[in-house]
Protein backbone atom coordinates (compact mmCIF):
# COMPACT_ATOMS: atom_id res chain seq x y z
CA UNK A 1 0.00 0.00 0.00
CA UNK A 2 1.39 3.37 -1.03
CA UNK A 3 1.21 6.31 1.33
CA UNK A 4 -0.44 9.27 -0.35
CA UNK A 5 0.98 12.56 0.82
CA UNK A 6 -1.04 15.74 0.95
CA UNK A 7 -0.07 18.51 -1.44
CA UNK A 8 -0.19 20.81 1.62
CA UNK A 9 3.01 21.01 3.65
CA UNK A 10 3.00 22.49 7.16
CA UNK A 11 6.37 24.11 7.80
CA UNK A 12 6.02 25.66 11.23
CA UNK A 13 3.92 27.93 13.43
CA UNK A 14 4.53 30.69 15.95
CA UNK A 15 2.46 32.28 18.71
CA UNK A 16 2.41 35.92 17.57
CA UNK A 17 0.51 37.32 20.54
CA UNK A 18 -0.57 36.04 23.93
CA UNK A 19 -2.33 38.48 26.26
CA UNK A 20 -3.90 37.31 29.49
CA UNK A 21 -5.37 39.85 31.89
CA UNK A 22 -7.01 39.00 35.19
CA UNK A 23 -10.13 41.02 35.88
CA UNK A 24 -9.92 41.99 39.54
CA UNK A 25 -13.33 43.65 39.26
CA UNK A 26 -14.99 40.30 38.60
CA UNK A 27 -17.05 38.91 41.47
CA UNK A 28 -18.29 35.35 41.08
CA UNK A 29 -21.94 35.02 42.00
CA UNK A 30 -23.10 31.93 43.86
CA UNK A 31 -24.18 29.25 41.38
CA UNK A 32 -23.51 31.47 38.37
CA UNK A 33 -22.08 29.92 35.23
CA UNK A 34 -19.53 32.04 33.39
CA UNK A 35 -20.46 32.26 29.73
CA UNK A 36 -17.32 32.48 27.61
CA UNK A 37 -17.84 33.20 23.93
CA UNK A 38 -14.51 33.01 22.14
CA UNK A 39 -14.32 34.93 18.89
CA UNK A 40 -12.03 33.27 16.37
CA UNK A 41 -11.03 34.98 13.15
CA UNK A 42 -8.67 33.98 10.37
CA UNK A 43 -6.36 35.70 7.94
CA UNK A 44 -4.91 33.88 4.96
CA UNK A 45 -2.20 35.53 2.89
CA UNK A 46 -2.10 35.61 -0.85
CA UNK A 47 0.28 32.88 -1.98
CA UNK A 48 3.79 33.82 -3.02
CA UNK A 49 4.61 31.01 -5.39
CA UNK A 50 3.64 27.93 -3.43
CA UNK A 51 4.06 29.51 0.03
CA UNK A 52 1.42 31.19 2.16
CA UNK A 53 0.60 31.77 5.81
CA UNK A 54 -2.55 31.46 7.87
CA UNK A 55 -3.17 33.39 11.09
CA UNK A 56 -5.81 32.45 13.65
CA UNK A 57 -6.87 35.03 16.24
CA UNK A 58 -8.81 34.20 19.38
CA UNK A 59 -10.37 36.79 21.66
CA UNK A 60 -12.32 36.28 24.87
CA UNK A 61 -13.68 39.47 26.36
CA UNK A 62 -16.92 41.30 26.95
CA UNK A 63 -16.56 44.95 25.98
CA UNK A 64 -20.17 45.74 26.95
CA UNK A 65 -19.85 44.30 30.47
CA UNK A 66 -16.15 43.79 31.27
CA UNK A 67 -16.81 42.70 34.87
CA UNK A 68 -18.89 39.73 33.68
CA UNK A 69 -15.74 37.72 32.91
CA UNK A 70 -12.90 36.73 35.25
CA UNK A 71 -10.26 37.37 32.60
CA UNK A 72 -9.54 38.68 29.13
CA UNK A 73 -7.56 36.56 26.68
CA UNK A 74 -6.12 37.22 23.23
CA UNK A 75 -4.04 34.70 21.30
CA UNK A 76 -2.80 34.92 17.74
CA UNK A 77 -0.89 32.16 15.97
CA UNK A 78 0.52 32.02 12.46
CA UNK A 79 1.36 28.91 10.46
CA UNK A 80 3.56 28.78 7.37
CA UNK A 81 2.59 26.41 4.60
CA UNK A 82 3.46 25.33 1.08
CA UNK A 83 0.96 23.93 -1.37
CA UNK A 84 1.96 21.92 -4.46
CA UNK A 85 -1.13 21.70 -6.63
CA UNK A 86 -2.05 23.18 -10.01
CA UNK A 87 -5.85 23.18 -9.69
CA UNK A 88 -6.79 26.67 -8.36
CA UNK A 89 -9.99 25.40 -6.71
CA UNK A 90 -8.13 22.63 -4.87
CA UNK A 91 -5.37 25.05 -3.89
CA UNK A 92 -7.94 27.50 -2.51
CA UNK A 93 -9.67 24.74 -0.52
CA UNK A 94 -6.37 23.56 0.98
CA UNK A 95 -5.46 27.10 1.95
CA UNK A 96 -8.85 28.07 3.41
CA UNK A 97 -9.74 24.83 5.18
CA UNK A 98 -6.85 22.46 5.71
CA UNK A 99 -4.43 25.07 7.03
CA UNK A 100 -7.01 26.04 9.67
CA UNK A 101 -7.65 22.40 10.62
CA UNK A 102 -3.90 22.01 11.17
CA UNK A 103 -3.61 25.16 13.34
CA UNK A 104 -6.71 24.73 15.53
CA UNK A 105 -5.20 22.10 17.88
CA UNK A 106 -2.23 24.41 18.54
CA UNK A 107 -4.62 27.27 19.36
CA UNK A 108 -6.73 25.05 21.66
CA UNK A 109 -3.59 23.85 23.44
CA UNK A 110 -2.32 27.40 23.98
CA UNK A 111 -5.63 28.48 25.50
CA UNK A 112 -5.48 25.60 27.99
CA UNK A 113 -1.79 26.14 28.77
CA UNK A 114 -2.14 29.90 29.35
CA UNK A 115 -5.19 29.60 31.60
CA UNK A 116 -3.67 26.69 33.58
CA UNK A 117 -0.41 28.63 33.94
CA UNK A 118 -2.37 31.60 35.31
CA UNK A 119 -3.50 29.36 38.19
CA UNK A 120 -7.19 29.46 37.25
CA UNK A 121 -9.27 26.48 36.18
CA UNK A 122 -7.89 25.64 32.73
CA UNK A 123 -10.12 26.53 29.83
CA UNK A 124 -10.42 23.69 27.32
CA UNK A 125 -12.03 24.83 24.09
CA UNK A 126 -14.36 22.24 22.61
CA UNK A 127 -13.65 20.67 19.26
CA UNK A 128 -14.80 23.33 16.83
CA UNK A 129 -17.01 22.92 13.77
CA UNK A 130 -14.90 24.38 11.00
CA UNK A 131 -17.85 24.64 8.61
CA UNK A 132 -19.91 26.70 11.07
CA UNK A 133 -16.97 28.64 12.49
CA UNK A 134 -16.22 30.69 9.41
CA UNK A 135 -19.31 30.29 7.26
CA UNK A 136 -20.13 34.01 7.51
CA UNK A 137 -16.70 34.72 5.99
CA UNK A 138 -17.53 32.64 2.93
CA UNK A 139 -20.70 34.55 2.02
Amino acid sequence: MDIVQSPLKFNNYCADKIIFEVNYGYVKKEGAIVELSPIITKEISEPEGNSFFTTLNLKIENEEDPDSLPFKLEISITGWFEVEVDDPECKDDLMKNNSIVILLPFLRSLVTTVTAGANIPPLVLPVLDLNGLFEEDEE
